[in-house]
């Protein structure tokens, strides 16, 4: 009875398919293999790639005895063992984290990992994300950006597209609570901000989150041809509002009032940024005096008439 018995086990096939989630538990491993007990016929085996989605040690994620679910990747059809993916289901739930993490607006602290065309790769628990380089702050454009950890914001996020994008800009935007704005800038401000681009014309300053024009006659008292060379991307600078545009939402900057003397911005660019606050509050009372004696001579015109 026995041996008809043992004879109906080997026939019967009690197997699984391909996107099977079945749970198993940890018998043992080798330097390729991690082997799974299913309580099917044979072991099931788990590639040691398939472990982890953020590169762990098997032995770290799955200790010998420990029960868990996996994903069936595939069967061999010789012998009906199933290969298993544990990687596969962090995944899942790594896209499902980041699904909730757009939809609560979240802002994340990520290494970036690897530059790529366009932008970057910023790691997010094993999940890569997509950093533009238009979505990040000038001030982490200098040096090498692969390494560093800098806040991220998802803004959009498609599993069915295989598509995850983040902004760094519109993190720093929210952490920024003291940042300025166009409605509360006047002129005769002095503002700090960071080299955002440099044109033929000038360079864009971005002003946390407000881009302001230094056009290339505004930099110094001293002629400068091309602005080539002058300015370095990411470069921290402080520059005075000459005028604002708030229908247009443009404002536009100056250095060469900044300057102490003539070509300071080319030959001593510390002592302009130094001296800013100083040499943009004796520029205001030269405007205020101007305007005073305006005023007065209108006065007195009218007076006379």
């Amino acid at each position: 009875m026995y041996s008809i018995f043992d004879k109906l086990l080997e026939n019967c096939n009690v197997g699984c398919n391909a996107g099977d989630k079945l749970t198993g538990t940890v018998v043992s491993m080798d330097k390729k293999l991690v082997y799974i007990d299913m309580s099917l016929k044979d072991f099931a085996i788990l590639p040691r790639n398939e472990v982890s989605l953020t590169g762990e040690n098997a032995e770290d994620v799955l200790p010998v005895g420990e029960s868990r679910e996996f994903l069936v990747t595939s069967v061999s059809r010789r012998n009906a063992q199933p290969t298993l993916s544990f990687k596969a289901l962090e995944l899942e739930i790594a896209w499902e984290r980041a699904r909730q993490q757009l939809e609560d607006n979240v802002v994340m602290e990520s290494p970036v990992v690897e530059a790529t065309k366009g932008g970057y790769r910023v790691d997010m628990k094993g999940l890569k994300s997509f950093l533009p380089i238009s979505q990040i702050c000038p001030q982490y454009l200098i040096g090498e950006l692969v390494g560093k950890i800098i806040s991220v914001k998802l803004v959009d996020v498609d599993e069915s597209k295989n598509r995850c994008v983040c902004s760094n800009r519109k993190a720093v935007a929210e952490d920024e609570k003291s940042a300025s704005t166009l409605a509360a800038l006047k002129v005769g401000d002095v503002v700090s901000g960071h080299i955002q681009n440099v044109t033929g014309f000038g360079a864009f300053v971005d002003l946390n989150g407000v881009a302001g024009l230094l056009h290339v006659s505004q930099i110094s008292n001293e002629r400068i041809n091309t602005t080539a060379g002058i300015f370095q991307i990411g470069e921290p600078i402080k520059c005075m509002v000459l005028a604002l545009d708030r229908e247009r939402g443009r404002i536009s900057l100056t250095t060469k009032k900044l300057e102490p003397s003539a070509g300071d911005m080319l030959r001593n660019r510390g002592l302009v940024m130094e001296k800013a606050e100083e040499m943009a509050s004796l520029f205001r009372e030269r405007v205020a005096a101007a305007e005073a004696a305006v005023r007065t001579e209108k006065s007195c015109t009218d007076t006379s008439s």
